[in-house]
Order: structure tokens, then sequence, then C-alpha cells
């Protein structure tokens, strides 16, 4: 369990620490103060840098660049990472049991040899041996999916610690709760959802997740006394955010769950309850 975070140099931190840290934590603090920046470290964190997750990262923000190729992909501008944009020095996220050094290295550099900028991931924890990572950069200090990954030391695990999942203001994209759903039907969870959902209506007795025709994609919910389910959209904003809750709560059991703007959408009656 993290229970400390020290970030240096990330986004708009210098040096900023946080101790005591148990099994559930709120962090509070004014717009733009920092708060989804520090979720974002213990990410990065917890991946073992995991280039990524510092992509998804970058797509969440909308950070994204777009190459001038016909086959265009969309590719993570590095510089947002470090503090004021300045790839000049590292950027430095450590806890009790891990630190993660990421550092930008320019091509021609004398200690990495390559025709190509690349980003330098060096990290160590008590579950591994410290590895570092080269990660070639694309389109200028950008990276994307065809980045070249090349790796000095032992072999790597892409999380230090456990399994992360990241929850937006957004919720989830489909893609992503299909891969969910999927593990929770392999654990026999699946019931795990609704009793979740009982927050806001005892009346809810199923989840189901429909992945093929028009409804693709698309969460319903069953009712007692209801014939047929009908679609979670129908239920309100706060049902959807809730389940999106309770499903990465199903699948990251004895991981970490990061939820950004946990109270999105949910009535300030129901909140006792949903921290429950």
């Amino acid at each position: 369990m993290i229970e400390n975070l020290t970030v240096e140099n990330y986004r708009s931190f210098r040096r900023y620490s946080m101790s005591g840290l148990k099994r559930v934590n709120l962090l509070t603090g004014y717009n733009n103060s920092g708060k989804s920046s520090l979720l974002e470290a213990v990410e990065i964190l917890v991946s073992g840098g995991d280039s990524r997750r510092m992509f998804d990262i970058s797509k969440r923000r909308e950070e994204e660049l777009l190459d001038s190729e016909p086959n265009s992909w969309e590719l993570g501008d590095i510089s947002h990472f470090f503090l004021d944009r300045d790839l000049s020095q590292a950027f430095k996220i450590c806890s009790n049991s891990a630190t993660v050094t990421i550092k930008y290295c320019p091509a021609g550099e004398g200690r990495v040899v390559s025709d190509d900028d690349m980003i330098e991931i060096e990290r160590s924890s008590d579950a591994e041996d410290n590895s570092r990572i080269l990660l070639t950069l694309v389109f200028g200090v950008g990276f994307g999916p065809k980045s070249k990954r090349l790796s000095q030391g032992h072999k790597l695990r892409h999380e230090v610690f456990c399994r992360v999942e990241h929850v937006g203001t957004h919720g989830l994209e489909f893609t992503k709760l299909a891969e969910i759903w999927d593990d929770i039907l392999r654990t026999r969870q699946e019931h795990e959802p609704a009793k979740s959902l009982q927050v806001l209506n005892d009346r809810i007795d199923s989840v189901a997740f429909l992945s093929s025709g028009s409804y693709r994609g698309r969460m319903f919910i069953g009712m007692r006394g209801e014939p047929n389910r009908t679609p979670i959209g129908s239920h309100g904003e706060g049902m959807q955010r809730l389940l999106s809750l309770a499903i990465l709560l199903s699948t990251v059991k004895g991981g970490i769950l990061l939820v950004d703007e946990i109270d999105t959408g949910l009535h300030h009656s129901v909140l006792a309850d949903m921290w429950k």
C-alpha cells in the first residue's frame, strides 16, 4: 500500500509530499490546484512509468499532437508532464516502496546512442530490481503507438505494485468497459455492480452489458417487477457514475482505483452511502 507520495518537477509541482495515506483517501482543493496531477502521479508510479499510461493521460487531457503523414495517429506531447514544460529537468515520483524518474534525452546526447530523441525511464521498487527503459520519441517530443521501446536491466513488469485503474469525469470508454466486464464475468462477480447501484434504487437486481447490434457498448439495468431491462442512460447521470465505480471496484480488488471528481452526478444525500 502507498503510505506516502512525493512528486518533483511534475506538472505544476516543483516538490510536493503527502504522508499518512490509508486504504481510502480523499483529496480536496480549488480548481486547477493539482488534484488530478497527483492522481496521475500515482498512476505513473504504480505502472512503473509505463508509456501507455502516459499516453492515456495525454489523451484524457487532450494534450495530443497530430502527425502530418497520411496515416496519422495521435501522439502525446511529453513536455506537458514537466514543470513549466521545461524538458531540461527530470521529473520524479516516489513512495515508501517505489521510485520512478523520467528524463528527456535529446538526440546525440553522450550516454544515449541513438539518432532519435528519447525519454529515459528509471524505476526501482521492493518488487523488482532497478531497471531502465529508453523510449524513442516521434514527431518532435511526442510518443505514440509506433514508438520504439528498449530496455536495460531485468525483465520488465508493466506494474510495480499492482493493478491500477483510473476513471475520469467522463466515465469509461466502450472498449475499456468491455474489457473490464469480461473480467467480471470470468471471475463470477456480475452481481456486485447491481448491489452497489441499490444505493440509488433498491429495486435494481441486475446489470447487463450488450456488445452487439444497435446496442453496442451499452449497459442495461434490470429492476424487480419489470419484464425488460432498460438502458442505464434512462436512469440519469448519477447511476452511470456509480456503475463505473462499482464495475472498477469489482475488478481492481487488491489494487488501486483512482477517481477524479468522485461526486460527479451524485446528489449530496447519497454520498455517505456511496463511500460505504
